[in-house]
């Protein structure tokens, strides 16, 4: 009878903590990472292993069938400076909150996420302010804004106004 009792028990509880996740999921998703749309590790090194050659019985890699004739000696040239292209990253922000936060397509919680991004990570603005349209699930007061920004690889998307801070100097 006992063991019966403590099966319920247990079962009870898991279903519990079930529908306590399912309510919370909505409120952290900003914290938690739920899709960063990055390869996972393990395809990153099945990737590598497709890319190395083929050994034989004996363990060793085959050799190679064609060779490659020498390089002509370089010449000491120097290229002329360039400016940076207009379109060059110039960070003007960083993350500031303390733990990862989304990178969002859009303005607001609802939109996917792009990437995460670590605390202190520059950001470029882009100059896109949007006041927050759903201020519970966003985790904002009601005079709450998202702003547009652009990341180091080119990416572009949108952060909470409390979770960035313009960069000093």
């Amino acid at each position: 009878m006992i063991g019966v009792s403590v099966l319920s028990v247990i079962a009870l509880m898991v279903g519990a903590f079930s529908v306590i996740f399912a309510l919370l999921d909505p409120l952290v998703s900003d914290f938690v990472q739920s899709d960063s749309g990055n390869d996972p590790p393990s395809t990153q090194v099945a990737a590598q292993l497709a890319e190395t050659p083929p050994t034989t019985d004996a363990g060793e890699a085959p050799a190679p069938t064609a060779t490659v004739p020498p390089a002509a000696e370089p010449t000491a040239t120097v290229p002329p400076a360039t400016p940076p292209p207009a379109d060059a990253f110039a960070p003007d922000y960083e993350v500031t909150s303390s733990a990862r936060i989304n990178f969002r397509q859009g303005p607001g919680v609802r939109n996917a996420v792009v990437t995460t991004l670590a605390p202190g990570t520059p950001v470029q603005s882009l100059g896109g302010s949007e006041l927050t349209q759903d201020p519970a699930n966003d985790r904002l007061a009601a005079t709450g804004r998202w702003l547009e920004f652009k990341l180091e690889d080119g990416q572009e998307g949108w952060i909470r106004d409390v979770d960035v801070a313009p960069l000093a100097g």
